[in-house]
């Protein structure tokens, strides 16, 4: 009789043992499930964000394209005002260029008319350089686009990866949870079996 007791608290000291392990183990898969979880709400998050951003670029891309044709519909326009200053400045010189250098007043209209063919030509050059830098920033925005755009998809494929390894971790808790308590089971039977021996 007393050998069957002492077998029987040795067997009730294990279970117990066990009961502990499984306990524990059960914690740590529960911390690991619900930080899985997290990491899960959190890569989504990015991912929005990621979406968001590469939206904001889309739309600044659009923007920026716009605002290039319109500077090259202005550099064009330019252009053309700078030609019609030339045919008008042709007509001024030619009529006051017998009386320049005697007559103040043609001589003042030349003046004008070379100044006005000076303003019309800068004028022409600083649109087409506006023009040029439209464009290459519309290049540029429509490339960060592209880039930002291109980032959307892995942000949610990482998205949906966290959120299956916070489900398998929340399988490996229930698993660890239930293994906890068959333990329990088992080390109350054999501590009731302990007791009665």
């Amino acid at each position: 009789a007393h050998a069957a007791r002492v077998r029987a608290d040795a067997k009730a000291a294990e279970a117990t043992a066990q009961e502990v392990k499984a306990a524990q183990a059960a914690n740590a898969a529960v911390n690991l499930a619900n930080q899985a979880a997290d990491e899960a709400v959190q890569s989504l998050w990015a991912a929005d964000r990621t979406k968001s951003e590469a939206e904001a670029a889309t739309t600044e891309a659009v923007a920026a394209a716009a605002q290039a044709e319109i500077a090259i519909a202005a550099a064009s326009a330019a252009s053309a005002s700078s030609a019609g200053i030339a045919e008008p400045h042709n007509t001024a010189l030619a009529m006051v260029t017998p009386f320049t250098g005697a007559d103040i007043d043609a001589d003042f209209v030349k003046l004008v008319a070379e100044q006005a063919k000076s303003i019309g030509d800068e004028q022409a050059a600083a649109a087409k350089k506006r023009a040029a830098e439209a464009v290459v920033a519309a290049d540029k925005a429509q490339q960060a686009a592209d880039r930002a755009n291109a980032q959307v998809t892995p942000a949610y494929v990482a998205a949906a990866q966290a959120a299956r390894s916070a489900a398998e971790a929340a399988q490996s808790a229930a698993e660890a949870k239930l293994a906890a308590a068959q333990a329990a089971a088992e080390a109350a039977t054999a501590r009731a079996a302990a007791a009665s021996a």
